[in-house]
């Protein structure tokens, strides 16, 4: 009699479950330090990690979550107000493309401008090839300069996966306490 009950609870759950959009997987992370909130699939690891940039040593401070199907993350990073004045955003947002399209071993698909609450950004899509460690990989990513702090926001997929989990946590990013 047991038997029945479960079957009928298991078809009820994968029922509700079919209804829910997948956007009801991820969470909404908050950074009040990097002044940001993103919904993410999961709990992401933090690192900070010190870089060598045309601008001098620069601290980034990276949230990242891996899945079996991609990789969700959020960088930034506190420029010198002498950076941001004299290298200009057009500079700073090339720059910091050109950083994360070489550590990915990605290459670039398009770069078209945007912007977030005013702020310039740019859009990024990539790829990286078929590595003997990882399968080909699809990636958006988006770029801000938000005052004196870069922001970077990027995603990662397996080829040929829907883009649309990249696309709801780019579009998630916002800002707090600017």
């Amino acid at each position: 009699m047991k038997l029945p009950i479960s079957i009928s609870a298991l078809i009820l759950y994968i029922a509700i479950a079919g209804f829910y959009p997948s956007s009801c997987e991820a969470r909404t992370f908050v950074s009040k330090e990097g002044g940001f909130t993103v919904n993410i699939p999961g709990n992401p690891k933090k690192t900070h990690t010190i870089h060598k940039s045309f601008i001098g040593k620069v601290k980034e401070t990276t949230y990242r979550l891996d899945t079996r199907k991609g990789n969700y993350s959020v960088a930034y990073s506190n420029l010198s107000g002498a950076a941001t004045f004299f290298g200009g955003s057009n500079t700073i947002l090339k720059k910091a493309k050109e950083g994360l399209l070489k550590n990915a071993g990605g290459r670039e698909i398009s770069f078209k401008k945007t912007s977030l609450e005013g702020y310039p950004g740019r859009i990024l899509e990539f790829q990286i090839p078929k590595s003997t460690r990882s399968k080909k990989m699809q990636g958006r990513a988006r770029l801000y300069l938000v005052k004196n702090r870069l922001l970077i926001v990027v995603g990662t997929r397996k080829k040929g996966l829907s883009l649309t989990p990249l696309e709801r946590f780019l579009n998630s990013f916002r800002l707090i306490n600017q």
